[in-house]
């Protein structure tokens, strides 16, 4: 069972709270669930990560759209990167 899947029935069930990004609320839309906005909180940063090996198309363009560059091809190359100041 996934993380989404585990929170909703968690909640469902009367036994948990879940906080999301806002801009998430209307992918989880579902009769049983409330929303509300949590006020005071500071910004949130969000990171991606993926497995080293996982070459697929899909992952390489979400990477890269999701920080402006693409990805170094190994991690010696991300390192290289650091060094070089690329």
């Amino acid at each position: 069972m996934g993380v989404n899947r585990l929170s909703a029935s968690s909640m469902r069930a009367g036994q948990g709270v879940v906080l999301i990004a806002e801009g998430n609320v209307g992918l989880y839309q579902r009769p049983d669930l409330v929303y509300r906005p949590v006020l005071g909180l500071p910004e949130a940063e969000l990171a991606i990560a993926w497995h080293v090996t996982d070459r697929r198309p899909e992952v390489t363009e979400l990477v890269t759209a999701l920080t402006g560059r693409a990805r170094p091809s190994t991690a010696s190359e991300e390192e290289g990167q650091h060094r070089t100041g690329a």
